[in-house]
């Protein structure tokens, strides 16, 4: 069972509350969260699908099949916790025993609140960002030390600004209600961006990106599937086996037994897929935009990202008007923006979401 009425806000235990606090996004590299999720929640079917002869089947089983084609991937993770109105008391204050829970999980640890419209943000961040959606724009880099690949969110019009107009057909579309960006890239289209150091040359990297509430059930598994047919579904080395892969990996990560369903999870998992045997990053960062961007003719006002940061020591104190109020717009204005298209899309795309 997944459930998503009534939900008042999530909240997010962190070691850097004023970053989360910001709207960066952390996520950490799935062999990091299952070596901490065995010490703290004991649960050996993380990162597992059952199959129907009731052999287990692994993440890492999956990825290492997936290899033998001759094609890589990693996949980060990042999980928060969901409230429910009936968490608290008719007084608003938190019920003990949601504050006994939530202290387990606190380690003594700063969280952050947020709206609960957070789910929504997220899939914004994912369609207007061009690295996360098109494999050709040159993904970010990470530094030797941390290792921490960091994505720049809603950049898009700042591409949009710098593409030549008669190459955006080429890359993306406005049709009703949505604004696609096409993992596409025509050969004119791939000389602007080489001679603008923008073009991905030779570890084209397609990004999974998947957030949802843990459904909680006793049959994590999937019915159709043997390790011999995932072996060869995931062995021919091609844009469906990928599909196949990520579809998997979601089973792996967001399905979980009804006796952890008190957890009441949300999971954003991102994954990268390539067809070079490189290094990946050790976490990936979304970052939410914290100033004003200019662009031609005019500036871009984010609202400040909807969370609040409560110290270890106030969480018995959570009530239920400490959760943001749902953002009623992510941009504040935009000013003298003399694209008219551009705006008309992004109130109806950006704004209008909410």
């Amino acid at each position: 069972m997944c459930r998503t009425e009534n939900i008042v806000g999530m909240l997010k235990f962190t070691d850097h509350p004023t970053d989360l606090n910001s709207g960066n996004i952390y996520l950490s590299k799935i062999e990091t969260f299952l070596k901490q999720g065995s010490e703290k929640i004991m649960d050996k079917n993380e990162g597992y699908l059952l199959l129907p002869d009731g052999e287990r089947i692994s993440y890492h089983d999956l990825v290492n099949i997936y290899r033998e084609s001759g094609r890589y991937c990693q996949s980060y993770v990042s999980c928060f916790t969901v409230l429910y109105k009936n968490d608290f008391n008719l007084d608003g204050t938190l019920k003990d025993c949601i504050i006994r829970r939530l202290s387990q999980y606190s380690e003594n640890r700063d969280f952050v609140l947020f709206s609960k419209k957070l789910p929504v943000i997220f899939q914004l961040m994912q369609s207007s960002t061009i690295e996360l959606a098109n494999k050709y724009f040159k993904k970010p880099s990470f530094t030797n030390g941390d290792k921490v690949q960091s994505f720049h969110t809603f950049n898009i019009w700042d591409f949009k600004n710098r593409i030549p107009s008669k190459l955006m057909s080429t890359i993306f579309k406005q049709i009703p209600n949505r604004f696609v960006i096409y993992n596409q890239c025509s050969q004119e289209m791939a000389d602007f961006l080489s001679q603008n150091n923008l073009l991905e040359k030779l570890n084209k990297v397609d990004i999974g990106y998947y957030g949802n509430f843990i459904h909680y059930s006793d049959n994590f598994g999937t019915k159709i599937e043997n390790r011999d047919k995932i072996r060869t579904l995931l062995n021919k080395g091609n844009e469906a086996s990928r599909e196949h892969l990520e579809k998997l990996l979601h089973s792996c990560f967001q399905i979980k037994e009804t006796k952890y369903s008190l957890e009441h999870e949300y999971r954003l998992l991102i994954t990268e897929f390539s067809n070079v045997n490189n290094k990946f990053p050790d976490a990936i960062k979304l970052l939410y935009p914290s100033t004003n961007i200019s662009i031609d003719h005019g500036t871009i006002t984010f609202t400040p990202f909807p969370s609040k940061w409560i110290p270890c020591k106030k969480i018995g104190h959570i009530k239920l008007n400490d959760f943001p109020q749902d953002p009623e717009k992510i941009v504040s204005q935009i000013n003298q923006y003399e694209d008219p298209e551009f705006k008309k899309w992004w109130e109806e795309n950006i704004d209008g979401k909410h």
